[in-house]
Formats: C-alpha cells, structure tokens, sequence
C-alpha cells in the first residue's frame, strides 16, 4: 500500500490557498507542515488552526520565529515586519499557544526524510539554497535521502549523486520525479499562500514512499479575496499585487 505524505510550506497566513490545497488532500492524508504559517497575510488564527487540526508533522519557519520574538524584527523588509507587528498584535491566545508548542525545526521520518524550513545546514539560520555552495552545505549535513523545504517559495528538486555532482530540475518544466536511495535529494516544494516563480497557484509536495516518487501539485485559489483582506486589514499592498502574479 502506498504510503503519501502531503508537503506544504509558506502558507503566510493566507486561507484561502490552504483551504484549496486541503481540499485536494484525502481526509485521512498525512501532512507535513515546514513553516511559515504567519507573516504576509491577513488570516493567521485561522491558518495556525486549521494547520494545528490537519499537519502530522509541523515545524517553525523564520516569520513564525519572527512573531514569536524568536528573530530580531530589522532582519525583515519593511513589508515582513510590518506584517510580522501586525500578526502579532492580532494573534489569538489559542494561536500563541499553538506557535509555542511547534515542533524542532527538523525532524527525521523513519530515517528516509528530513523536515525543515529553509535548510538542514544550519537550520535556525534562514539560509536560502539558491546557489550550489549552500546546496552543497546542506547536501553534506543531511543525515536522509531527502529533505524537504520551503522557504525560496520556488518550487526545485536538487539531486546530489554518490560522486558528488548537483543536478537542478526546475518544476515548471519537470514537476515530478523517481528518487533513488543512493543519491540525495533538496526538495524546495514551493509556497501554499504566496508563490514566487510567476505562477499564482498554491504550491505543494506529494511524497508516495512505496512508489519512491515526489510531485509538485499546484493548485489555483481565490487570490483576489485574499487581496481584498490584505487591503480591509491595512497590510501593505505589496503584499496583495504580488499574489495576482505569484511573485
């Protein structure tokens, strides 16, 4: 039997792309949650609850540390830490709660996957795997075949051979592949509530660990709903115009 884990990462408190991608997700399906479930957006209780009720696995990302106090609020742009002060004066106590109890940054899945926001190299550190010096970094701390991240917002596969060499499969051009145990495997599976690699739809992973494959799902979402929020709560509309063109 087919065992699948459903990936997602970036939600940015943006309900309507996570309302969208669960309702393509079985009941039942196991879900792991790489943080970022706050910042940008206008419906972060909802968000936090609804991940909270659903996710199998959860983790922190840099916004959800950022509202926590965990990460100092200058490391921002103007826009994410307006946002970060705006979500924190709005936080629910119930949300708080929830943030607090989040699990490690990584964690291990039965010895064949890592889970972590931005990279298993110096986890609490936000590093952005873009270039291959730091995917080389991540690639030599990684104690698993794969590991999952989010983070860039731009969905990626990463593969390293047994030699060393680093290969980049872009997702818009190949969106699915067959891993095998003997090389290793970055996954970037995109953002749910604000993708950045010019297509508007809600990004996620599909894991199928019999099968041995990884597919990236993109799914389309009311954006504009979001957009009226985003205007009615006073967040900076950057952070409404850059959801129509998923940048």
């Amino acid at each position: 039997q087919s065992l699948k884990y459903y990936v997602i990462s970036d939600v940015h408190a943006n309900l309507e792309a996570l309302e969208a991608v669960l309702e393509t997700i079985p009941e039942d399906g196991r879900i792991a949650s790489l943080g970022d479930i706050v910042g940008y957006g206008p419906d972060p209780n909802e968000c936090i609850k609804l991940i909270s009720e659903r996710a199998y696995i959860s983790t922190l990302g840099n916004h959800d540390y950022g509202v926590l106090g965990l990460t100092e609020i200058d490391l921002f742009n103007r826009v994410a830490s307006e946002a970060i002060s705006w979500t924190r004066e709005n936080l629910s106590r119930a949300s708080w709660t929830v943030l607090n109890k989040l699990k490690d940054r990584v964690i291990l899945e039965k010895g064949i996957a890592t889970f972590t926001h931005a990279s298993p190299y110096q986890p609490s550190e936000w590093h952005y795997i873009i270039t291959h010096g730091f995917a080389k970094m991540g690639f030599a701390t990684m104690r698993t075949p794969l590991c999952f991240v989010g983070h860039s917002h731009q969905p990626i596969f990463i593969v390293e051979s047994p030699e060393g060499s680093i290969n980049v499969v872009h997702c818009q051009e190949q969106p699915s592949i067959t891993y095998d145990m003997n090389d290793k495997y970055i996954i970037n599976v995109g953002s749910v509530g604000q993708p950045r690699d010019g297509i508007n739809k809600a990004s996620y992973a599909v894991w199928d660990d019999v099968e041995q494959t990884v597919s990236i799902e993109r799914v389309a979402y009311n954006y504009r709903a979001t957009q009226r929020k985003i205007y009615a709560r006073s967040l900076p509309s950057a952070l409404a115009l850059r959801l129509e063109n998923g940048l």
